[in-house]
């Protein structure tokens, strides 16, 4: 749960894209 956003915001901020994108 909050460990699947996290890492979906830190596989976007490694990306350079936007977790709310």
């Amino acid at each position: 749960m909050i460990l699947v956003l996290l890492n979906k915001i830190v596989y976007c901020f490694k990306r350079g894209c936007t977790p709310f994108d």
